[in-house]
């Protein structure tokens, strides 16, 4: 919707015919186009204004993503710091269970061994009877 223009003349005209003269007329038709046309914005303006606030917003947008970018340059450093401690941890804890398993596998020796000797040495009991008793039945 385009806004009409303010037709001084016949606003003057229309003063001059209510009894206005001349000079009357011309004022008070400066007075109003000056008070009607003092507030409103012309398309220059509206240009000007909104070139300023495409400005401002484009600063702001670049500032925000520095922002980010440092947001994320930060979160990344935190999460390798991280991910490097988890290495270190999980490191840690595999040399633990090799050492563990080590001393699993001696222990587990150990009794193998000492149960085997126990065999051989009950066997050999038994062996012993044996020919104990073997020794006794002969003549």
């Amino acid at each position: 919707m385009g806004a009409t223009a303010f037709d001084t003349y016949a606003a003057a005209k229309t003063l001059r015919e209510a009894g206005f003269d001349e000079r009357q007329a011309e004022a008070a038709v400066t007075m109003v186009r000056d008070a009607v046309t003092e507030g409103v914005a012309t398309k220059a303006d509206l240009d000007k204004g909104l070139g300023a606030l495409k400005a401002d917003l484009d600063k702001g947008l670049a500032a925000a993503k520095i922002d980010l970018d440092k947001g994320l340059g930060a979160l990344r450093a935190d999460l390798d710091k991280g991910l490097a401690a988890a290495k270190a941890d999980l490191a840690a804890l595999k040399a633990d269970l090799k050492t563990d398993m080590a001393d699993l596998e001696t222990r587990l020796t150990v009794r193998f061994v000492g149960i085997a000797v126990g065999i051989v040495l009950a066997n050999a009991g038994a062996t012993v009877a044996a020919v104990v008793a073997l020794v006794k039945l002969l003549p």
